[in-house]
């Protein structure tokens, strides 16, 4: 607005011979300057933390592979005629050999997609390290899509536990808690397994193993449901994904 003031109040036609500096008009402050300048910070730094649409209280996450790798299709609301409406995807990187020789405990990156496919723009990307049994748990670090690190999570070792600690850049986030004799874990086509995303003794979301059908365990594919509730927070939403998908790859439904 100032610049167009500026240009406005320059007669049509007038040479300049120098560049002179944009004088603020004296009826704004410094301060209110410095004000709308962080407003505009926040609302650009919100704008790209949103992840999923605000109505988005559901997710419906298909895990299937392509080969050795693993690949998770996301859609939202009910499933029609057409199918579901499929919004994200999620592609893995790992080594070859870690692959076959390390299966879940393997080092790898997933990377979340707008659309359908890998084509799409990464909207975030989890790196989960190399981890083995009792000795080193797995960590999962996670990024939005400009690389910066929102948080990380913690699988710490538990006697008979399904449990994780998400931390942001404060400190801790949220933890997931889940009966480790859960009908389900022990026979996956018997029964769900669920687990709930707790903030102290709150919880704010869950996340759901579905039981397998006949045709689910012939294609090898699980099914998954996030359910925000009262996770209202684009970042924390972003965090709960990536706590689903360490519960996904590191086999704690097996």
């Amino acid at each position: 607005a100032i610049l167009a003031q500026a240009v406005l109040a320059c007669p049509f036609g007038a040479r300049v011979s120098r560049l002179d500096p944009i004088v603020r008009p004296s009826n704004v402050t410094m301060a209110e300057v410095h004000s709308v300048s962080k407003l505009y910070s926040k609302t650009m730094a919100t704008s790209q933390s949103d992840l999923f649409p605000p109505d988005v209280k559901t997710l419906h996450i298909e895990q299937g592979a392509i080969g050795a790798k693993l690949k998770f299709s996301i859609s939202a609301g009910s499933v029609d005629a057409e199918g579901p409406h499929r919004f994200l995807y999620i592609s893995e990187e790992s080594g070859c050999i870690e692959r076959i020789l390390c299966g879940p405990f393997r080092s790898l990156k997933l990377k979340v997609h707008q659309g359908d496919g890998e084509d799409g723009p990464v909207m975030q990307t989890m790196d989960k390290t190399f981890s083995c049994c009792c000795i080193r748990r797995p960590n999962v670090i996670v990024y939005n899509e400009g690389g910066a690190k929102i948080g990380h999570i913690e699988d710490p070792c538990g006697f008979c536990l399904m449990d994780q600690h998400m931390f942001d850049g404060t400190g801790p986030l949220f933890t997931t808690a889940g009966s480790f004799w859960q009908l389900g874990r022990w026979c996956s086509c018997c029964g769900d397994i669920e687990l709930d995303v707790r903030k102290g003794e709150e919880r704010l979301a869950g996340i759901t193993k579905k039981a397998l059908s006949a045709e689910d365990a012939c294609r090898n594919v699980n099914h998954f449901m996030v359910s925000f509730d009262q996770c209202t927070e684009p970042l924390d939403k972003r965090m709960v994904l990536a706590s689903a998908m360490l519960l996904a790859v590191f086999g704690h439904w097996k």
